[in-house]
Formats: structure tokens, C-alpha cells, sequence
């Protein structure tokens, strides 16, 4: 939980400015690097196609990792205003996953920057931060976070008053993209 706090707050803080962002901002897109506008793009039009599914979500930060100039890692984190059952949270992170896997596997701008195609789940971090629909946090027994991080999906649950009250749940995302399926198909 505390890894998660820390790293959705240092993605907030150091790379919140994304799409949309820049330009209301009064960046020149043509001033920055075209992978961080290509990326930029990519990550509005994955924000979009998962706001038609899950309201309200918003992105509050990206992030992401380079090696020779080519993207290893792309990481989003969002927040939801609204609780979910485990069930929701499973869905929730792994339609995000595939919507956004398929946003930069297709993409064919971004492939030039793209350390190896495809990539795959392993290759991307995705945070969601779940509060109450008027911003207040969700508390233990609740789940208040989940995260996807080298392929392990991680479900949190505290209480910021009391620290005795947390819990994590670890989960495979191998193993919930299953679940996930096998639902679908009976339902």
C-alpha cells in the first residue's frame, strides 16, 4: 500500500501534464519530443474509450521507463469515484489493461519508440485510487487501491486513521484476464 501511495503520488506529481493537459496549458506541441505527443495522444484516446465503461475515472498521472531511447515501460494512474467489489476492481483493471495494450500496440506512431512489440502486460504499471463519488476516501473493510505491477495485481484496503486496519490481496493478472473471460462467456 505504501509503495502504491508513494508511487501514485510521485507519478502525480512528476508527470501529471499528459494530452489534453499540454495544450490547455499552453504548451507547443511541436516543441516537445514527438513520442511524448504520440504517447500523449494514445493515452487520451485509451481515457476516453474507458470513460464510456467506468464514470467517473480520470487520469491523474503517466509515467513511464526509457532505455536507448525507447519506451520499456508506460505507466497511468487514475482515480474512480466509486467503490468496487473485488469482482469491479478485477474488471475494472483489466479492461483498462487491454484497452490500453491495444492502444499502443497499435498505434503506429508510437512503434519507432517501442522497446518490442507487442507489448504486454508485463510491460505497463496501471494505478487506480477509488474514492467516494463526492472525493472522500474509501476505508477498510473497502478496497481503496489497486494497482498492476510486473504482472501481479495488488488490491488494498486501509484506513488512513488507522493504520492497524490495512489489507492486500495479491492476484496473478494471468489469472484474473481468465476470470475475467470466463465471465464474459457465461454471462
Amino acid at each position: 500500500m505504501h509503495r502504491f501511495i508513494l508511487a501514485a503520488i510521485t507519478l502525480a506529481s512528476c508527470s501529471f501534464f499528459s494530452f489534453s493537459f499540454y495544450t490547455t496549458l499552453g504548451f507547443d506541441l511541436s516543441k516537445m519530443p514527438k513520442v511524448d505527443v504520440v504517447i500523449d495522444k494514445m493515452l487520451g484516446n485509451t481515457l476516453t474509450e474507458l470513460q464510456t465503461i467506468f464514470q467517473p475515472l480520470s487520469i491523474i498521472g503517466v509515467g513511464g521507463s526509457q532505455d536507448n531511447k525507447q519506451e520499456t515501460k508506460i505507466t497511468v494512474s487514475f482515480v474512480l469515484k466509486r467503490p468496487l467489489t473485488k469482482g469491479e476492481c478485477r474488471k475494472l483493471l483489466v479492461i483498462s489493461a487491454e484497452a490500453l495494450l491495444k492502444n499502443i500496440n497499435q498505434n503506429e506512431d508510437l512503434k519507432p519508440y517501442l522497446c518490442h512489440i507487442p507489448f504486454t502486460y508485463r510491460d505497463i504499471e496501471i494505478y487506480f485510487i477509488l474514492n467516494h463519488f463526492n472525493g472522500s476516501d474509501i476505508k477498510y473493510p473497502d478496497i481503496s487501491t489497486i494497482s498492476l505491477i510486473k504482472g501481479v495485481i495488488d488490491y488494498d484496503t486501509s484506513d488512513p486513521n488507522d493504520p492497524d486496519k490495512y489489507n492486500t490481496e495479491l492476484e496473478l493478472y494471468k489469472d484474473a484476464l481468465q476470470i475475467v473471460c470466463d465471465q464474459k462467456l457465461a454471462g
